[in-house]
């Protein structure tokens, strides 16, 4: 019989067996690797002959031996090993520091804030994440006089509605109208864009801005007021009025804003994209019931369809706009509704954020002379102890706030406090729905408004 007791010779790598540099495996796994990093077929069989000659068991014998053998070796083969001993040490020391920290600044950064363990054993290393700073890097290049525009998603008013209330030089090209209900007489952005979720459409509204695109009149929906399938905003009530007027009026404002800026604030905040099925265009708004969607298609944008479509938008600002520098921000507010019908709403936002995230950065690193990522997205996520108001979606005005004096510290000249605009906002959400209120608008407001001519419009412009 077989004794059980008799030991079974196991084959296995340790990595922190000392005499690591005898084993024949380590050295057969290091040659591969230098395979894997570029080095030439000569200088790697140099090596090897190096490796099978010596008796070297630690990394500290093989620092001694090499060192002595290069020194011994012809220029052409000591320069050969130099430049594999070179490397082998630089990784190594890359590798075993880089998870310790040079400076307690450093421990702050690198190291997730509310630490419990830090504040026992490293109090001086702590600090909370609502007090924590996620900008890393300083670009004060906007000053007073640097002309500033914007536009993307429903939260990119909120740094336009700063920026105008901070007296900086952030130029409107069209104005509102006169009956536009706007206490603060500001605008969401210079040329009246409307909100501009995704990438798609951020790329056909700079083309559009510089004639490399001419849209077709293209009317998704009437009522209340008439909207184009290409911008998310209208004044007018009636086709002819849009188009004769509005529509001229936009594209000239367009123009100017993309030709005349110095900054411009980039805000994306959707991958899930409505296009014409015939033509790839992207819709600005998501299609009303009452419209015909045979000719219409739901796309969810990839990283490498978001990455492209910046690519471009970038080398057309470029070419007709040199000067300018483009600040990307992601978009916080989460997704009001999805098509994923697999996916949770919440589910489809994280991946919605998380694909435009990983574009930006690939973007920003692409062109790091003249495109800088701004955290707006991690501020509200991470570094708010409220973020939201009491629908659980839109920023809350403390966040606001967090999120305009980051912007101020990495990218304005001027550092000194400025007040920040605060919206009133009810104490309480009321979730019921208020059907009497609701009818009463569908069935006798707007209704009336029709025939007194005043569509989309509040009645005291009646008294204009």
């Amino acid at each position: 019989m077989r004794n059980t007791t008799e030991k079974k010779n196991i084959d296995f790598c340790a990595f922190d067996d000392p005499n690591i540099w005898g084993k024949q495996w380590f050295k057969s796994r290091l040659l591969k690797s230098l395979t894997n990093q570029g080095f030439e077929e000569k200088t790697i069989k140099a090596f090897s002959f190096f490796l099978s000659s010596s008796r070297i068991k630690t990394y500290k014998e093989y620092c001694i031996e090499i060192e002595r053998h290069i020194s011994k070796s012809p220029k052409n083969k000591a320069n050969q090993l130099n430049s594999i001993h070179k490397y082998i040490k630089k990784n190594k020391n890359y590798n075993e520091t880089i998870y310790r920290p040079n400076t307690i600044g450093d421990h702050q950064v690198r190291y997730w804030p509310n630490n419990p363990k830090v504040l026992q054993n490293k109090w001086e290393a702590y600090v909370d994440i609502y007090e924590a700073n996620f900008n890393l890097e300083q670009n004060r290049f906007i000053n007073k006089k640097t002309v500033l525009a914007s536009a993307g998603s429903c939260f990119a008013k909120n740094i336009s509605l700063q920026l105008q209330h901070w007296n900086y030089n952030y130029k409107i090209e069209m104005k509102a109208p006169e009956y536009a209900n706007n206490s603060l007489d500001l605008a969401p952005d210079p040329a009246r864009c409307g909100n501009i979720y995704n990438s798609s459409s951020m790329k056909y509204m700079l083309a559009r801005a510089f004639g490399e695109w001419d849209p077709e009149k293209v009317i998704l929906w009437q009522y209340p007021k008439v909207f184009e399938a290409f911008r998310s905003y209208s004044d007018s009530v009636t086709a002819e009025q849009y188009f004769n007027y509005e529509w001229k009026e936009y594209n000239k404002a367009l123009n100017r804003t993309m030709k005349n800026c110095e900054v411009f604030i980039l805000t994306l905040g959707n991958t899930e994209v409505w296009t014409f099925s015939d033509t790839g265009e992207p819709l600005s708004l998501t299609p009303k019931k009452n419209c015909d969607l045979s000719l219409m298609k739901l796309k969810n944008q990839t990283v490498e369809d978001v990455l492209a479509d910046l690519d471009d938008f970038y080398k057309i600002f470029k070419k007709h706009n040199p000067k300018v520098k483009i600040i990307a921000t992601v978009s916080p507010v989460p997704l009001n509704a999805t098509f994923n019908k697999d996916k949770h709403v919440a589910v489809a936002n994280s991946l919605s954020k998380s694909t435009i995230r990983v574009a930006l950065e690939y973007f920003c690193n692409k062109h790091k002379e003249d495109v800088f990522y701004f955290p707006a997205l991690e501020i509200i996520t991470y570094g708010c102890k409220t973020p939201w108001k009491p629908d659980m979606r839109h920023v809350s005005n403390q966040s606001i706030a967090k999120v305009m004096r980051a912007f101020q510290w990495a990218f304005m000249e001027d550092q000194s406090k400025m007040p920040i605009i605060w919206e009133e906002t009810d104490s309480q959400l009321n979730t019921k729905r208020n059907y009497v209120l609701r009818y009463f608008r569908k069935f006798l407001v707007h209704p009336l408004k029709k025939v007194l001519g005043i569509q989309g419009k509040p009645f005291r412009a009646l008294l204009n």
